[in-house]
């Protein structure tokens, strides 16, 4: 029980930090970039970063982990656990498969978002 609460806690203040954050960097900058959302998502990934060297040097016990990686950064941005994770593969000498991942999730994002919104048109 002390887990999930540690991940409510942290996925609620995360979810708070990105929209504070996105929002404020919207409204600074001109034009239609997504400059809100590209802020969080570089951010997120520098902090998990961080941490990850911060946890191989002296690893974190499991309910710190859990707070800042899937409760804080998981409701900041998911970005960043892709960006260490790819940064991983690479660090191990997976290569092909780094490549692959980055583009899978990239592309298959991107066809997965315009699948939904094309399918939820049509039966709407």
């Amino acid at each position: 029980m002390k887990n999930i609460l540690l991940l409510i806690f942290g996925g609620s203040l995360g979810t708070l930090l990105r929209y504070y954050i996105s929002t404020a960097t919207t409204r600074s900058l001109p034009g239609d970039f997504p400059y809100g959302t590209l802020s969080v998502n570089l951010a997120g990934c520098f902090v998990i970063g961080v941490l990850a060297y911060l946890n191989d040097q002296r690893p974190f016990d499991e309910p710190i982990r859990l707070l800042l990686f899937t409760g804080i950064l998981g409701g900041f941005t998911t970005f960043s656990s892709f960006g260490l994770e790819s940064l991983q593969l690479l660090r191990s000498g997976q290569f092909s498969l780094a490549i692959t991942y980055v583009i899978t999730s990239n592309l298959g994002g991107i066809i997965f978002a315009a699948g939904g919104f094309w399918m939820t048109k049509k039966l709407t």
